[in-house]
């Protein structure tokens, strides 16, 4: 496949900033990617101009502008827009079938939110609020999409996460986290038995887009209906549903492109 090097190489510097919330000076660039600083500059200033790039005078550093964070923000409402659409039928077969919440979450930062949720029909049922972001390490929505993110961007939520406790079964260190990220990427599914919240536990799946884990799917239990022992049964269920939202993804992006 034949393709530009210089494009490659500004790309390249572009992640070398982003990935550096607290700025970035060009000497600390061109060690990372291995180019000399005049070549580096050079890069910089075309990067400015278009306004992908902004640099303080002051301190001599680089930041990602306003104007990347608006086009991921726009990618962002796309593919949540792609992923709802291409969920809906799936969720409703499950709410049917259970007659609980189910949900889709995505993941931004190091926060969970669930972008879209058909409501059990049981007079006495969970209340989400769509508004609220949660920490993945306590949610199955948080833990299926951590389990199949590549290792890096897991690896950087586990050192960086903040683990609080709110229940006594809440996982409270990164060691603990690692060792379920396993055993979730194992079974496919991950549970929540009552970690944030102890009335309310869950079963997810993660929903792929190109090889690459876009959101998850999500059932709540709350524990007065069911036991923990159940939660192991309907992961295998959730995780075929997921994967048929995926196969409608990938019909959709075709049809995009015919």
């Amino acid at each position: 496949m034949r393709s530009i090097k210089s494009l490659e190489r500004g790309l390249e510097i572009l992640e070398t900033i982003a990935v550096a919330p607290r700025g970035i000076r060009v000497k600390d660039i061109a060690e990372q990617i291995k180019d000399p600083i005049s070549n580096i500059t050079l890069f910089l200033n075309s990067l400015i101009l278009s306004g992908f790039v902004n640099k303080d005078e002051t301190t001599g550093k680089y930041f990602i502008s306003q104007k990347i964070s608006d086009i991921a923000e726009n990618i962002n409402k796309a593919q949540n827009s792609l992923l709802k659409n291409c969920a809906l039928e799936v969720m409703e077969e499950l709410r049917d079938e259970f007659n609980e919440n189910v949900l889709i979450s995505v993941m931004r930062g190091h926060d969970v939110n669930f972008i879209y949720k058909l409501q059990s029909r049981r007079s006495i049922q969970i209340h989400e609020n769509s508004d609220v972001y949660y920490p993945p390490h306590v949610t199955a929505a948080g833990k299926a999409i951590l389990a199949f993110l590549p290792e890096d961007l897991r690896e950087h939520y586990l050192e960086d996460g903040l683990y609080h406790r709110f229940t006594e079964k809440s996982l409270v260190n990164p060691k603990m986290l690692r060792e379920e990220l396993k055993n979730v990427k194992q079974n496919g599914f991950a549970i929540n038995r009552g970690e944030f919240e102890n009335e309310i536990m869950a079963v997810a799946a993660p929903v792929m887009m190109e090889a690459k884990v876009i959101g998850s799917l999500v059932v709540q239990f709350p524990n007065f209906r069911y036991s923990e022992s159940s939660l192991s049964e309907f992961g295998i269920r959730i995780v075929e549903s997921a994967k048929i939202i995926e196969e409608n993804i990938c019909s959709t992006i075709a049809d995009y492109s015919t």
